[in-house]
């Protein structure tokens, strides 16, 4: 299982023995990441999702509202969603769609100050690694596994979901403090470095398997 959360709901609601499971991460290859330094010129905050309304893309478009009012030059770039399904204008807000190409993502993300997906219902939040691996802090919400990548903060923060206010108030914070952004950046970039790097990955993978076998061994003797 890839996190905390997934392990409790299969104990919980399908009754799968304890010592049956194992958490095992997901990693993120992104070693072609550059040593860069973050400079946090633009105040843009960044939402990479397809299921805009799952991943509270409502939620993010409301509070983005207020804090244009409070910051004017920020702005919202939102990619992903199909622009058959979603039609996006609102003053600050660029919406791109879908972006295939990984050479422009990069870009977009080392041009962030902030990256947020408010979401719903988030079972893991993968993208969220990929975003801490361009030293941006993050803003997700406190539901099923995304505590678990955040650390409220430190990283960047937790808000309630559905909270306009709540979101509104840590954007604002985050766009305004350069150093509070930079910090909660290379914290995050220091937790995806030690934590989801495919080789940490596969050293925890490695390790269930030891102890696997040496179950099944005294199982046999």
């Amino acid at each position: 299982m890839c996190s905390e959360n997934t392990r409790i709901s299969l104990i919980n609601d399908y009754e799968v023995p304890k010592n049956k499971i194992f958490i095992l991460r997901y990693g993120a290859p992104f070693d072609q990441v550059e040593n860069y330094e973050k400079t946090f010129d633009k105040k843009m905050v960044l939402f990479v999702g397809v299921d805009f309304q799952r991943k509270g893309g409502d939620v993010l478009l409301k509070a983005f509202e207020k804090v244009h009012i409070e910051i004017p030059d920020a702005n919202l770039l939102i990619i992903g969603p199909s622009k058959k399904l979603y039609k996006i204008e609102q003053d600050g807000v660029t919406f791109l769609g879908p972006v295939y190409d990984r050479m422009v993502l990069k870009e977009y993300f080392k041009q962030a100050h902030v990256f947020t997906i408010p979401s719903v219902c988030e079972p893991f939040g993968w993208v969220f690694l990929e975003a801490m691996s361009y030293k941006l802090p993050c803003i997700g919400t406190n539901v099923d596994a995304m505590p678990e990548i955040i650390k409220d903060g430190e990283t960047g923060f937790l808000v309630e979901k559905n909270n306009v206010g709540m979101l509104t108030d840590r954007l604002i914070q985050i766009l305004t403090d350069k150093n509070k952004a930079l910090h909660m950046g290379l914290a995050g970039f220091e937790y995806f470095k030690t934590s989801f790097k495919w080789e940490k990955v596969g050293e925890s993978i490695d390790d269930v398997l030891h102890q696997i076998n040496q179950k099944e061994f005294k199982n046999n003797e």
